[in-house]
């Protein structure tokens, strides 16, 4: 099991050039990292338990893709395309990437009516927990709303 992402010296392996996007499960082992520069994916280091190796597919396809942005950004690290997928909106758990739109989405669909309920159903707040004020709020906002 990873116990410290390999950060600086993976980055190393593609140049050091561009930018660094990174995600780390410690509690899982998995380390996941994407090297860009000027928006397009040069490279990529994945590691972790073989049970939970991303669909080689899928991150092959973003290496071709012709036109990079945010959204390469997010498949290159979860592994999953995000074709046809609704826009999460701006990312409330940076940890977990669990986007505004995802949250009230949730909540309206009565899935999730506390913050413990967006924890099961979406693991936001769970790791750091920085984000559980703003949870809290949103939390409380959508009540008011469903009320009136």
């Amino acid at each position: 099991m990873i116990r410290r992402p390999p950060g600086a010296r993976a980055a190393r392996l593609f140049g050091g050039d561009g930018e660094i996007a990174e995600y780390f499960d410690e509690l899982r082992g998995n380390y996941r990292m994407a090297a860009f520069v000027e928006g397009r994916i040069v490279g990529c280091l994945f590691t972790g338990k073989a049970d939970a190796a991303l669909p080689w597919d899928t991150v092959k396809a973003l290496f071709e893709a012709e036109a990079p942005g945010e959204a390469q950004r997010r498949a290159v690290l979860s592994g999953k395309s995000t074709a046809g997928l609704a826009d999460p909106g701006p990312v409330i758990c940076a940890c977990f990437g669990v986007g505004l739109n995802v949250i009230r989405t949730a909540i309206a669909s009565g899935g999730a009516a506390s913050v413990q309920d967006i924890d099961t159903a979406l693991r936001a707040g769970t790791n750091y927990g920085s984000c559980l004020p703003e949870l809290k709020r949103i939390v409380s906002h959508g009540r008011v709303a469903q009320t009136a």
